[in-house]
């Protein structure tokens, strides 16, 4: 049975729509991976039992799997818009 709506319930007060939906999901499905860069979010997923990983975390592994050949482009086009890089 499929129980979103009471992940739903218990995430309502502490993130926005879409973040709710995404980590109810990934509670629901179980074993997920979640793209997350927001510090409040991954504050959460941490709390409740999700494994994430940022932007940053899947350029480095494109990188290490030979995706991608270098990461200093993507980071720079990354520093260009709103991106913070702690």
């Amino acid at each position: 049975m499929f129980r979103t709506k009471n992940y739903l319930d218990i995430l309502s007060t502490q993130v926005d729509l879409c973040e709710r939906i995404t980590y109810a999901l990934a509670l629901e499905l179980g074993n997920s991976l979640v793209l997350l860069d927001d510090s409040k979010g991954r504050k959460l997923a941490k709390k409740i039992g999700l494994i994430f990983i940022g932007s940053l975390g899947v350029i480095c592994k494109s990188k290490k799997f030979g995706i991608i050949s270098a990461i200093k482009p993507l980071l720079d086009k990354l520093k260009a818009t709103d991106f913070r890089i702690s």
